[in-house]
């Protein structure tokens, strides 16, 4: 017997799918995404940030820039400047071959993981990459969909990622 709930459920769009609907495919130029109102993604309750490449993170919703504000320690006494916001992608070939894999195949890669690193220190997300085609369908961006892990899952990527970083630099 049919499950028309299953079916139903797997023909509805997330709310960052019918985001990514809303823009993709909607721009010739790069320029014209840069220029683009992008206030619906604002909506998203993920973090969500746009990039050209690794380097060039232009875009970051609601939840992204709540990101950019310093958290402070449990024992740090309160400060009255706030630290110029920084938000970038930290350098990883395994990341920057989940991009290359996005932009060539103009399909989502589901369950990825980005290290982030922000004025107050790095923090891994995970989530969803989304190619941004142009209005001839070739990829020009991608939409990064995701939320900060648990922290226990933080300490083991952090373990995890300075092992693997250690190794590539040939330190033992």
């Amino acid at each position: 017997m049919l499950n028309f709930d299953n079916i139903l459920q797997s023909y509805t769009q997330s709310p960052v799918q019918e985001a990514v609907a809303q823009i993709d495919l909607q721009f010739e130029r790069l320029d014209q995404l840069l220029k683009a109102d992008l206030s619906q993604l604002d909506s998203i309750d993920e973090s969500l940030f746009i990039y050209f490449n690794r380097e060039e993170v232009f875009y970051l919703n609601r939840l992204g820039r709540k990101l950019l504000k310093r958290r402070a320690g449990a024992f740090e006494p309160p400060t009255v400047l706030e630290p110029t916001p920084i938000f970038w992608l930290e350098p990883s070939l395994q990341r920057a071959a989940d991009d290359l894999e996005v932009m060539m195949s103009s399909q989502p890669k589901s369950d990825v993981l980005e290290l982030v690193s922000l004025a107050w220190g790095k923090t891994w997300m995970a989530g969803t990459k989304y190619p941004i085609r142009n209005t001839s369908g070739r990829s020009i961006a991608v939409l990064f969909s995701g939320k900060e892990i648990p922290a226990a899952e933080q300490i083991h990527q952090a373990s995890k990622h300075c092992r693997i970083t250690r190794k590539e630099s040939g330190n033992n």
